[in-house]
């Protein structure tokens, strides 16, 4: 499993950000497209009621290993102290 990270500030004009948004992009191999996917699945379940989808990036299968990747990325914010 692959994961990246990007840290967005909640820009305001008057004040000083209340929160971050974070994005997240998890990567699922596996040796086949249904045990990728099922990972994927299971990985979504567990996160979902702390962030959201914000996109499912497709699968394929990686010419040179012959895995199958399953990806998406998640979203969510983090309100300062």
């Amino acid at each position: 499993m692959a994961v990246g990270r990007r840290r967005r500030p909640y820009n305001n004009l008057n004040c000083r950000p209340g929160g971050a948004r974070y994005r997240i992009q998890i990567d699922v191999y596996a040796d086949s497209e249904s045990s990728a996917r099922a990972v994927a699945d299971a990985i979504e379940y567990a996160i979902e009621l702390d962030c959201h989808v914000a996109s499912y990036n497709g699968e394929y299968r990686d010419p040179h290993t012959m895995n199958y990747r399953s990806s998406f990325d998640v979203t969510w914010i983090e309100q300062r102290p």
